[in-house]
């Protein structure tokens, strides 16, 4: 079996460029470098896709995001709650990388995670975000990283300062390693079998 380190994407499912989930999305990818994971944060914005309509041409990103995320082990998802829901940007990017197929769905272990300037660290955006993905297949690890007063929630380097984030973040790497682990065992139990 191969000792390879797990290869993780993070991405925020913002467009802003001073977006609490990106400071997110950075201090879980730190958390996952500590235990020997390799990390890559997508940025939604460099794959640029019109509003969502099944009667347009697949858009080229669309396609080059699907593929890429093929080749991750897992992948963490970080979103804003605008009106208590994911924003369009993050949705419209999911339609449309769900009518290339369902490989970068199933493949990865997937987590959510938010993050809000309130107290309420996006429970509601959380719950949508889960369900969406779990209509797609996604493997999804039980612990959700909410993060609430975000703008106090990290220090200088951008590190876990909460208590409770910081705890949610470390249980949800460790499931996701885990789970990992385990998909790769079976797959390598399954290929000395035949």
């Amino acid at each position: 079996m191969t000792n390879a380190a797990p290869n993780i994407a993070l991405m925020a499912g913002s467009n802003r460029n001073t977006s609490i989930n990106k400071q997110l999305v950075h201090a879980v990818a730190r958390k996952f470098q500590l235990h020997g994971a390799k990390t890559q944060i997508i940025e939604i914005t460099d794959y640029d896709m019109p509003m969502f309509c099944a009667d347009d041409d697949m858009p080229a990103n669309a396609i080059k995001l699907a593929r890429e995320m093929t080749d991750f082990d897992g992948i963490f998802i970080a979103t804003p709650e605008y009106n208590g829901a994911p924003p369009a940007v993050l949705k419209n990017l999911i339609d449309w990388i769900s009518m290339v197929g369902t490989d970068h769905f199933t493949l990865p272990i997937y987590a959510v995670g938010a993050a809000t300037p309130g107290p309420m660290s996006g429970i509601m955006a959380m719950r949508q975000l889960n369900y969406i993905l779990g209509r797609l297949g996604c493997n999804l690890v039980p612990v959700q990283v909410g993060t609430g007063n975000a703008k106090t929630a990290f220090d200088k380097n951008g590190d876990f300062i909460d208590g409770v984030s910081n705890d949610l973040a470390s249980a949800m790497v460790e499931q996701m390693l885990a789970r990992i682990h385990e998909r790769a065992l079976l797959k390598f139990r399954n290929i000395k079998a035949s």
